[in-house]
């Protein structure tokens, strides 16, 4: 009953499955029942330690096309910055390395909020992802010269994920 109002008054509501309960309890259940593959969006937004648990069981579920989206990946900017090491932090920090690398998804990053992850499934045969160099700390762009640092200054740190 959690949103079934809203939904109905939206007339989505017959689009829409709700399953209330511990997140890996409830995925694990809809695997169960042959609900991999049968799904086009499934939307992330729980405890930030089991991130990557859900994000595998939603890759199953989700067909070839469909969409993960996944809440908080910037969490207010704490991912970026190098002082912070809370749990949650760690974990979303652990998340975004996963994703970035797997060849299994097409991933775009939208910086709003505390920072959306939206993750295309891919199909069959992928190979892993060349990550750009500029954008994921893996050095220096080729197309743009790095900036002068002037003494006593560090360097933003790139490698955030």
């Amino acid at each position: 009953s959690f949103g079934n109002r809203y939904w109905a008054e939206a007339g989505v509501g017959y689009k829409i499955y709700f399953v209330p309960g511990p997140a890996v309890d409830s995925l694990d259940a809809l695997l169960a029942e042959g609900g991999a593959g049968q799904f086009d969006f499934v939307f992330i937004d729980a405890d930030k330690r089991n991130m990557e648990a859900y994000y595998e069981r939603a890759l199953k579920l989700v067909r070839r096309g469909g969409v993960i989206a996944v809440d908080n990946t910037l969490w207010d900017g704490k991912v970026a910055d190098p002082s912070v090491h809370d749990e949650a932090t760690k974990a979303i920090r652990g998340f975004n390395a996963t994703v970035i690398d797997d060849g299994r998804v097409s991933l775009s990053l939208v910086p709003i909020g505390d920072g959306l992850t939206l993750l295309r499934k891919r199909g069959r045969g992928v190979k892993k992802r060349r990550r750009p160099a500029a954008l994921w700390g893996g050095g220096p762009s080729r197309s743009l010269p790095a900036a002068p640092v002037e003494q006593g200054q560090t360097r933003p740190n790139a490698e955030f994920w």
